[in-house]
């Protein structure tokens, strides 16, 4: 296995497993102690006591975004993709 089709693993693999313990912490928190403990009315009360903070996190995971899908140098491969997105 070469080391492009475990990078591949890897990412897709570590943002499966982060939404899924997300949703079952999630869950598990809404079932001890109801709504009010959910990662969303933390996130939603922080934002209403802190109107700042979501602002941040769209930076943040806006940065994020950018970082991952901003245009590289161009190899063989990234031209075979543009110009098959330009049909």
């Amino acid at each position: 296995m070469n080391i492009k089709k475990k990078t591949a693993i890897f990412t897709i693999g570590s943002i499966v497993l982060f939404f899924l313990a997300w949703i079952i912490f999630d869950i598990y928190v809404i079932e001890i102690g109801g709504t009010e403990a959910s990662i969303s009315f933390f996130m939603y009360e922080t934002a209403m006591q802190n109107p700042i903070f979501p602002f941040v996190c769209g930076t943040l995971f806006g940065g994020l975004a950018t970082h991952f899908f901003w245009r590289i140098r161009d190899t063989k491969r990234t031209k075979q993709l543009s110009d098959a997105a330009r049909l």
